[in-house]
C-alpha cells in the first residue's frame, strides 16, 4: 500500500550561510564535510583551531548526471574544490546493511546480495567499520558518482551517510541515562531509522516513502516490533523537517520526547549561522567523528 503524497516533484534549492570573520586565512586550515544526497550537495566547513563551523550550503544535484552537476557548481562555487586539509564526504545511501564483523564471511559481495539487491555494473559495493563496535556498514554508490568524487575531491575520506549518525548516538547514549533512543533521517523519498533498545543497536534501516503518513507508520511500526515505548523514548529527527511542519505534527501526535538533531557537543556553530534551519545542517557536523 502507498500512502502520503507522491504527485508534487520536489525542488533543491541553493542555500548558503556563511560567517566571512576567517575567510582569509588558507584553506589548509579547514575540513569541508560534503554529503550526496539524491537531489543535493550540502556542506559544512569546520575551522579545526577554531574548533568553529563557519559555513552551511546545499547545492542542487542532477541525479541523472552527477558529474556534471559537480563539474556545474565547481565552475560557480570555487571555494568548495580548495586545498582543504580534508575532505569528508557521506553519501546518501537507501541501500545499505549492518553486518558483524565477527561473521568473518570472505566475500562482501556474496554476503550483501543474500538480502539486498546489487547492480555491480553501475555500482560499487563499499564497506565502512564502526568504531568501538564488532559491525561494519555496506552500502552501494553509483559507479559515476564514486568517480566523480575520486577526480574532483582530493584527500577524502568516503562514508556511508548513515555511518555518523550511529556512532553519535552510541556516544550519547553512554553519557545519558536513558538506554533506549531512536534516531530519525527524513530524505525527499526515504528515511532511515536508527534503534537503540538498553544501549544496544537494534535496528539501521532504510525505507522508501512518499509522504507523513509513511514516516508516521514506519516509525511506529519499527518501535512496536522492538517494543519500544513512544511516550517514554526519545525521537530525533533531521533532514527534511521542521518543528511546527506537517510532518512534525503528525509525529508529535504520538511522540512524548521529540527533537531536532544536535550539532556534536564539543564543536561551536557561528552565531553568524543563525538563520540556517538546523534541521536541515547541524547533524552534518557528526561527520567529524568519521575522521
Amino acid at each position: 500500500m502507498v500512502t502520503g503524497n507522491n504527485l508534487t516533484e520536489l525542488k533543491s534549492l541553493e542555500k548558503e550561510f556563511f560567517d566571512l570573520t576567517y575567510s582569509d586565512e588558507p584553506a589548509s586550515n579547514y575540513i569541508l564535510l560534503l554529503e550526496f544526497g539524491s537531489s543535493e550537495l550540502k556542506a559544512c566547513w569546520y575551522h579545526k583551531a577554531k574548533n568553529l563551523v563557519t559555513g552551511f550550503a546545499t547545492y542542487p544535484l542532477d541525479n541523472k548526471s552527477v558529474a556534471a552537476s559537480i563539474e556545474k557548481i565547481a565552475a560557480s562555487h570555487t571555494y568548495l574544490f580548495s586545498d582543504f586539509d580534508q575532505y569528508l564526504i557521506s553519501v546518501c545511501s537507501d541501500n545499505y546493511q549492518c553486518t558483524p564483523i565477527s561473521m568473518g564471511i570472505g566475500n562482501e559481495e556474496q554476503s550483501f546480495t543474500l538480502s539486498n539487491n546489487f547492480d555491480s555494473k553501475n555500482e560499487l559495493l563499499n564497506s565502512y567499520e564502526l568504531v568501538g563496535e564488532r559491525l561494519k556498514i555496506q552500502y552501494v554508490i553509483a559507479n559515476e558518482l564514486q568517480k566523480a568524487i575520486e577526480k574532483t575531491f582530493p584527500k577524502h575520506a568516503l562514508v556511508p551517510h548513515i555511518a555518523p549518525r550511529v556512532e553519535k548516538s552510541k556516544l550519547d547514549l553512554k553519557k545519558s541515562i536513558a538506554e533506549d533512543l531512536v534516531v530519525v533521517h527524513i530524505e525527499e523519498t526515504q528515511i532511515d531509522i536508527i534503534a537503540f533498545k538498553g544501549r544496544k543497536l537494534q535496528l539501521c534501516n532504510s525505507f522508501f516513502q512518499t509522504g507523513k503518513e509513511d514516516i508516521a507508520y514506519y516509525i511506529l511500526y519499527c518501535v512496536e516490533v522492538l517494543g519500544l515505548n513512544p511516550e517514554k523514548v526519545e525521537l530525533r529527527l533531521s533532514g527534511k523537517i521542521e518543528i511546527g511542519d506537517d510532518k512534525w505534527n503528525v509525529l508529535n501526535a504520538y511522540w512524548k520526547r521529540l527533537s531536532i538533531e544536535s550539532a556534536l557537543d564539543q564543536i561551536e556553530i557561528s552565531d553568524q549561522l543563525h538563520n540556517r534551519d538546523k534541521a536541515e545542517f547541524d547533524y552534518l557536523t557528526q561527520t567529524l567523528l568519521c575522521e
